[in-house]
């Protein structure tokens, strides 16, 4: 799905980074379906996407990003990434006062990890049960004023 989630994004008018960011999940579990074959895959990559001339807040990071998965006992869910890893996309992308926008909240990592940092955020969870979840992870995130 790679190549075709570029091209669709740059079809939709966005420059597309050739170089993926990486988060290095290795500390966690890792898989294949087929051991025997291939290598269990340890690490999970995700597009930069642009339009306009948005500038990078923090330069001159690597592309790969070491954080500690959720651990199995402590996941909501299946597929659950750390609130500390989309802490890190945000403070690399986003400047404060910025809004950082997600349209598949499940579990509610990334807005928390955005009130966790003082920026604006808003996202869309069309099932009830994550979406109750995800709301008081971002509670449990935002700081008291």
């Amino acid at each position: 799905w790679y190549e075709e989630a570029k091209q669709a994004f740059r079809s939709a008018g966005f420059t597309v980074d050739e170089i993926p960011i990486i988060w290095d999940r290795s500390d966690g579990r890792t898989f294949t379906t087929r051991p025997d074959r291939y290598f269990p895959r340890a690490y999970d990559i995700a597009l930069h996407c642009l339009k306009g001339e948005p500038q990078l807040a923090q330069r001159g990071q690597h592309n790969i990003i070491r954080v500690p998965p959720v651990g199995q006992g402590e996941r909501e869910l299946t597929v659950e990434r750390p609130v500390e890893l989309y802490a890190e996309l945000i403070r690399r992308l986003t400047y404060a006062g910025e809004v950082v926008a997600d349209f598949f909240v499940g579990s509610g990592s990334c807005p928390a990890a955005a009130a966790s940092l003082g920026r604006g955020y808003f996202g869309v969870e069309m099932d009830a049960g994550r979406r109750a979840h995800a709301i008081k992870k971002i509670h449990a995130h935002t700081p008291d004023e």
